[in-house]
């Protein structure tokens, strides 16, 4: 995916340019209701190409000279150099054309072919219609065999049941389960630890 601004106008046409993607070319993955669309390190690539130092600052929240340097070499040489990347997708209603979720692999470790699986679903009338489901029966495909994973990794909280019910629904197995993993809501919170191994894995 190569994205180019017809002209270059700063930080707000930038992510203008970010939030229409109508008129970005991504790679994509269909489903029946769905489609996926990929977002990968290379929008940094992107930032990095077209944006002086004072302005990426800005966009990144970079506060010095040093702070820049490190980013820009990460970004530039490939997060895989620098112990992990991510995949994202968007989800988007293919009858209306909304973005209604995300979902995708983020701590992607490809030297060792794993990855952690996340989703969200962001509206509320799109939740209990198996949309998820749809979303990531694409998306562990496209991880097994696209990304050559061996292992996808999952974390949720306890709570959760629709989660935990999503991973189970996918042979995931519940593996272990780590204390005050992560910061929610004002509190420290445990998470079951949940994996998928490709031989494990069933396509549906």
């Amino acid at each position: 995916m190569i994205l180019k601004p017809r002209h270059r106008r700063g930080f707000l046409f930038f992510f203008l340019q970010i939030l229409n993607f109508d008129k970005m070319e991504f790679e994509t993955i269909h489903t029946e209701r769905l489609t996926l669309r990929k977002l990968t390190p290379e929008i940094l690539a992107f930032i990095y190409e077209n944006y002086e130092k004072d302005e990426i600052k800005v966009m990144l929240g970079l506060d010095t000279d040093e702070d820049y340097t490190r980013d820009r070499n990460k970004s530039l040489g490939g997060y895989t150099t620098y112990r992990s990347t991510m995949v994202q997708f968007k989800i988007v209603d293919n009858a209306s054309g909304v973005v209604i979720g995300a979902a995708g692999f983020h701590n992607w470790y490809a030297e060792h072919s794993r990855a952690e699986l996340g989703y969200v679903l962001t509206k509320e009338e799109f939740k209990n219609k198996g949309i998820m489901t749809e979303a990531v029966s694409a998306i562990l495909e496209y991880g097994f065999t696209t990304m050559n994973l061996e292992r996808v990794e999952a974390f949720t909280s306890p709570s959760n049941e629709p989660s935990i019910k999503l991973l189970k629904k996918f042979n995931f197995t519940q593996e272990g389960y780590i204390r005050k993993r992560y910061f929610y809501d004002g509190k420290l919170e445990d998470s079951p630890v949940f994996g998928l191994l490709k031989e494990e894995y069933k396509p549906r």
